[in-house]
């Protein structure tokens, strides 16, 4: 986390940087304990209430110091990045059944007034490893680690003597599914009874997870990737808020050719288009189909060569495959009930979005088509495992 100071520290001898920890204890009383912070890689902040009616945002945190006359006083810094942290608890919680956590946006409303949100979360305390890793968010994990690992690539091309680091950070993500789940056998001691990789229900993902993020432009290797879109990635997965990053990390894979076939009823009673999810393999891709690739940034139109002229004519206003315009931009409005649905449907995956997604129509033959194929993650790459391998790598490595 960077931070930008505001006022001048010309009379300072010292300065400390604090986070502090909320919690209820045993008698119910409030207290707070201070925690250290060991590790930072950006930030990610959710605000769940409408901002509509401010018209500035500033986030602010305190910077807690002692002043040369030994009084203790507070400046106000603002953040100037993003971060994800992690926190060393330096005393004993054996008395506390839950933790909470504050953070507090400090805001002025448009009509000048200054206001606090004030955002909590509240944790159980676990007191066994088997409780933590059940009980762990393997999406939050993911967002930590693509900025963790970010800061590790970072590292290895500075030069020499600038950082102390070792770590190499694809390697340090491959290897990460193999000591959780490597740890929760050991705390079961099920070592002896079965072969089979043991997982927890909130860490089955993970290992896919991992691989997908393996093969991003930021982490992988053995693959041509050019410099500018290597660290255009890693600035977005420094950035990304939560919910975008993973739909960059593993992206949605829907059927439009069937789109039809999966109608659901929608808040008002009308039919709206609900497709379920494919997984990424090439297995799912069929040259008679048409697909949509959502990665959050744009959403991928590929169309199959055999796909139907009647799904042609209702949806792109064409007859013939050929005549699909390559690296459209832009989807066609057709007087149909396929295209309507289309558009529809489009428009709802959208809808939790600051922005709406661009969109590229490709065909199957297309120059592009790297753009789509190199997403299907699921499946064996130059530089990486398919996602079948890496489960038995992983099972291997963890008997």
């Amino acid at each position: 986390m960077q931070l930008s100071i505001e006022e001048s520290l010309h009379d300072l001898q010292h300065v400390c940087f604090q986070a502090a920890l909320l919690y209820t204890s045993s008698k119910g009383t409030e207290c707070d304990r201070d925690s250290a912070v060991t590790s930072h890689a950006g930030m990610q902040l959710s605000i769940e209430e409408s901002l509509h009616d401010l018209q500035h945002v500033c986030f602010q945190a305190a910077l807690l110091y002692t002043s040369s006359k030994g009084t203790e006083c507070d400046r106000d810094s603002a953040v100037t990045s993003h971060a994800g942290m992690q926190l060393s608890i330096e005393e004993s919680l054996h008395d506390l059944q839950h933790v909470c956590f504050q953070a507090a946006l400090l805001y002025t409303s448009s009509r000048g007034e200054r206001r606090i949100r004030v955002h909590t979360m509240s944790l159980p305390i676990a007191t066994t490893l088997p409780d933590v890793l059940h009980s762990a968010d393997q999406q939050c994990i993911i967002g930590l680690l693509s900025k963790m690992g970010n800061a590790h690539r970072l590292a290895q091309n500075l030069p020499a003597g600038a950082s102390t680091s070792a770590l190499h950070a694809p390697e340090s993500l491959r290897l990460l599914p193999l000591y959780l789940l490597a740890l929760l056998k050991r705390s079961l001691h099920a070592g002896a009874c079965t072969s089979a990789l043991l997982a927890p229900e909130s860490l089955r993902l993970l290992p896919l997870y991992l691989l997908a993020l393996l093969m991003r432009k930021a982490f992988r290797t053995g693959t041509s990737t050019r410099l500018d879109d290597r660290v255009a990635d890693m600035c977005a997965l420094k950035s990304q808020p939560l919910s975008q990053l993973l739909r960059g990390v593993y992206p949605a894979l829907y059927a439009l050719h069937t789109i039809q076939e999966h109608l659901v009823k929608g808040e008002e009673n009308e039919l709206v288009p609900d497709p379920p999810r494919l997984q990424l393999t090439a297995e799912r891709v069929n040259s008679n189909g048409a697909y949509l690739l959502d990665d959050g940034d744009s959403m991928i139109i590929y169309v199959g060569r055999n796909v139907s002229p009647a799904f042609l004519s209702e949806t792109f206003g064409v007859t013939a495959f050929s005549q699909i315009p390559d690296e459209a931009r832009s989807l066609p409005r057709v007087d149909s009930d396929t295209c309507q649905l289309l558009h529809a449907f489009i428009d709802r995956l959208n809808e939790d979005r600051p922005y709406a997604s661009d969109i590229l129509v490709l065909r199957d033959n297309s120059p592009s088509r790297l753009a789509f194929t190199e997403r299907l993650v699921d499946d064996r790459v130059e530089s990486a495992f398919s996602y079948y391998e890496f489960l038995q790598h992983v099972k291997n490595q963890v008997k």
